[in-house]
């Protein structure tokens, strides 16, 4: 078996705009989105997300333009959902 068949991708989902933005920022997939109430809950996947976000929770650094990017775009993304 190859390393690529044997690594699984992980999936990861979170509330907190700040962390989907970090992640997002650090390259992970963002896969969707769905909508329980008045809360949104973000949809992302990839090799390493769970330490990702661990490394956000523990004070991880990250440019500051990458993270206001997709902080902005995850909140259009949010409240388009939040219109529905």
């Amino acid at each position: 078996m190859s390393k690529a068949e044997d690594t699984e991708i992980e999936a990861h989902q979170t509330q907190n705009l700040n962390e989907a933005s970090y992640l997002l920022a650090k390259g992970f997939k963002f896969t969707g989105k769905f909508r329980e109430g008045a809360k949104t809950t973000l949809l992302f996947e990839g090799e390493g997300i769970k330490q990702a976000s661990n490394n956000f929770y523990n004070g991880a650094k990250i440019e500051a333009k990458k993270y206001a990017d997709a902080y902005r775009s995850l909140q259009m993304l949010r409240s388009c959902a939040a219109k529905k």
